[in-house]
């Protein structure tokens, strides 16, 4: 059929060179609409009898990343498809990583082994090897992530994702009904409706407490029986919390942080104190050129011959007043071989360009993101920071 601005012609999209498809992160399968005026559109295997109104299905909840890392850890350890056994395909946003999830959930199933030979032979067997991405898609699988520990995390992201899609569905479904006006239909849709919402909250472990549901209040009891925090470095870091190291230019702000980091990641004390181990994620944004030799002289004045210690460092600077570099930064951290249990922020001020370290609403929103770290991986978050000269506290706004 002839392309009309009625019926706009789909295209497939195009290849970056490496046989996936040329895409944003996003990429939903479909087609971007080639005209300004909102249409309808259906999303394959997920929008089936739904319409959502909207110009770009690329603009729908989803979280391609999430897919894919959980597909790959999967794949990378296929026993961790009967922890997984609640994930529905359906729950994937692209549909070819609902045909590899749906067909590796089977093998498991079925006690089949799966490595890409064995999964390739029974999408060929079931004729969805070109719905599951074709035979490149299969043989990338288990290699954008090392390894397959956050693959829970990675669960929870898609449920989420799914979850609001489901409340778009869930409003497109009730609309026509409601305009109908007939009441046996409008229960009947808002109960069909409800218990996949149900279904999908009780996957997510969501009480359906109500908006009010986010915010969880402790009794002093409860307080009181909570553990007590533990040290990274007794008496110096706590565990899971943010912590600011400040002084003067030149004062070894950065070589302290760094002996911080090297000492947890290894496990040696540091100045007699007690350290728990754990990977250490440095960013140096001031970059990482001038740290070589700091690492060669802590590796030498601790006689450490046994390989990488354990801290990863990134010599690019993440902004933290963009939620998309935030975003992005918690991706990249996720792909780490272990869950970090130090991130250092080394500076400040060059983690907020173009931002005004005086301004209160500047500040928070950079210790907003820091906060962010913090939650997602229970970790402790070290910012490194400027005072002026002669000065007793940090520069700029007082929100430390």
């Amino acid at each position: 059929m002839a392309a009309t601005p009625e019926h706009p012609q789909r295209r497939p999209p195009r290849s970056n060179g490496n046989g996936k498809p040329r895409s944003n992160g996003n990429y939903s399968g479909g087609y971007r609409a080639q005209h300004n005026q909102p249409r309808r559109i259906h999303h394959e295997r997920e929008m089936d009898d739904i319409e959502v109104l909207t110009d770009d299905p690329e603009q729908l909840p989803q979280d391609v990343y999430a897919e894919e890392g959980l597909i790959d850890s999967v794949f990378l350890e296929p026993s961790l498809l009967g922890e997984l056994a609640f994930i529905k395909p359906v729950y994937f946003f692209r549909a070819q990583h609902q045909v590899q999830w749906q067909t590796m959930q089977e093998m498991h199933a079925a006690g089949h082994a799966i490595d890409h030979i064995t999964l390739l032979d029974a999408l060929r067997a079931n004729g969805k090897l070109a719905d599951a991405g074709g035979e490149l898609a299969i043989y990338g699988l288990g290699n954008r992530i090392p390894r397959s520990g956050f693959a829970n995390e990675y669960a929870r992201i898609i449920c989420q994702k799914y979850l609001s899609r489901c409340s778009l569905r869930f409003t497109g479904a009730l609309a026509p009904v409601s305009t109908r006006g007939n009441p046996d239909e409008i229960i009947s849709a808002w109960t069909a409706q409800h218990a996949e919402i149900q279904e999908l909250a009780a996957a997510l472990n969501i009480t359906g407490a109500g908006p009010s549901g986010r915010f969880t209040f402790m009794t002093d009891e409860e307080v009181e029986a909570m553990p007590d925090p533990e040290w990274l470095i007794h008496d110096i870091l706590v565990e899971n919390t943010i912590s600011v190291a400040y002084g003067d230019y030149g004062s070894g702000k950065s070589f302290l942080a760094l002996d911080w980091a090297l000492s947890i990641a290894t496990g040696f004390p540091w100045m007699g104190q007690l350290v728990k181990r754990g990977l250490v994620a440095y960013i140096a944004g001031e970059g990482i050129g001038g740290m070589k030799r700091r690492i060669r002289a802590w590796k030498q004045h601790h006689h450490w011959t046994s390989g990488p210690t354990g801290v990863h460092l990134l010599g690019t600077a993440p902004q933290l007043l963009q939620p998309e570099d935030v975003q992005a930064l918690l991706v990249s951290l996720r792909t780490l071989p272990d869950a970090p249990v130090l991130v250092v922020i080394d500076t400040l001020s060059r983690s907020m360009s173009g931002g005004e370290e005086n301004l209160q609403r500047d500040m928070s929103i950079a210790v907003a993101a820091a906060e962010i770290i913090r939650a997602e991986f229970g970790c402790h978050v070290l910012i490194v920071h400027h005072k002026p000269s002669g000065a007793s506290k940090t520069r700029g706004s007082t929100v430390f």
